[in-house]
């Protein structure tokens, strides 16, 4: 692996381990909440401030890293997967299955688990046509994949809405944590796909480096043709002028030998 690879596979990783700290916090900040509503025997209280009755959360943060690792599992091997064949476009539908699963077990709560498939998408995809489709199912995902679009449509409970029975300054604790945890997996996303561009371009430049470079080999070679069959009609007219010589001297001697014979 080169460098340039390697910077990108590390920010992928990173990235991997942003969102699992994501994904653990809102798990733990889900069950915990839960817990202390139970043992504080507040229950009713909050179910009259939700719209809509949370499943259990352990059970859905267990579903929610299932899905995850299997998610970097399936990033990991087509990493080293070179051929783009029909089960490897099963994988990234199996990609698109798991971003929704871990969406849908967080309430929509956070979608950008989209972004670190993006980023796997735009690298391990070769084929321009199908990189673009599945960008655009993955943006459509992203957009859509927002809590007042979707809980138009479907009842669901809110982070905030979970977050409502602390007091305002732990409520604003947690936040602002989610909001940093967030940022930085935003962060790591943007400068993944800088260093790619860059990447890129740096390739690009060298393609159009090595192109001028075997056009001037093309151009010295078309040279060299050229001068060798110049030199190739040179030789045939020097071998021409030279066996008219020959027979010029086999005719002078046969001629000379011939009066000579005469003569005496």
């Amino acid at each position: 692996m080169d460098v340039k690879n390697r910077n990108l596979y590390y920010l992928k990783i990173f990235m991997s381990f942003i969102n699992f700290m994501i994904l653990a916090f809102f798990s733990i900040v889900t069950i915990v909440t839960i817990q202390n509503i139970n043992e504080s025997f507040s229950a009713r209280n909050f179910l009259e401030n939700v719209t809509y009755l949370p499943m259990e959360p352990l059970e859905a943060s267990i579903t929610v890293f299932i899905a995850f690792f299997l998610l970097l599992l399936i990033i990991e091997i087509r990493r080293k997967e070179t051929k783009y064949t029909f089960i490897s476009v099963s994988i990234y539908g199996m990609e698109i299955f798991l971003c929704l699963l871990i969406i849908k077990c967080l309430y929509v709560s956070y979608n950008g688990i989209i972004l670190l498939v993006v980023a796997d998408i735009v690298t391990s995809i070769r084929d321009k046509h199908n990189r673009v489709l599945f960008l655009v199912i993955m943006g459509i995902i992203y957009i859509f994949s927002d809590y007042n679009l979707v809980s138009m449509q479907v009842k669901m409970v809110s982070f905030q809405e979970i977050l409502g029975v602390y007091s305002t300054k732990i409520n604003m604790l947690l936040i602002g944590i989610r909001n940093m945890l967030i940022s930085m997996n935003i962060l790591a996303f943007i400068v993944y796909m800088i260093i790619l561009m860059r990447n890129q371009m740096k390739e690009n430049a060298r393609i159009a480096l090595l192109n001028i470079q075997l056009q001037t080999a093309n151009e010295r070679l078309k040279e060299m043709n050229q001068q060798l069959q110049e030199y190739a009609g040179i030789r045939e007219k020097m071998g021409e002028t030279k066996e008219r010589n020959r027979i010029a001297r086999e005719i002078h001697d046969t001629l000379g030998h011939t009066m000579t014979g005469l003569s005496a």
